[in-house]
């Protein structure tokens, strides 16, 4: 089973909620206008957060489409495993 790094880049974020349109299962928005994973296990570094996830355990479609759709680039999707 692969397991796939999904990683946002907080510096870069700019709080367009593109990324919470397209997978709200996936993102939410603090009160700072920053998106944050909300699935699995929570991993911070400097100004990036990041979480790990099996394929059968998220739509990676819908992931890859909210990378997509940030208009900064601040989301990327990585298979690990």
């Amino acid at each position: 089973m692969a397991k796939y790094k999904i990683k946002i880049d907080l510096d870069e974020c700019i709080g367009a909620y593109a990324c919470a349109a397209v997978y709200p299962e996936m993102w939410e928005v603090d009160s700072k206008g920053k998106a944050h994973p909300k699935m699995g296990k929570l991993i911070k570094e400097n100004s990036s957060e990041w979480i790990i996830m099996d394929e059968n355990k998220f739509d990676l479609e819908l992931a890859k489409r909210s990378a997509e759709v940030c208009p900064v680039n601040a989301i990327k999707i990585e298979k690990i495993k």
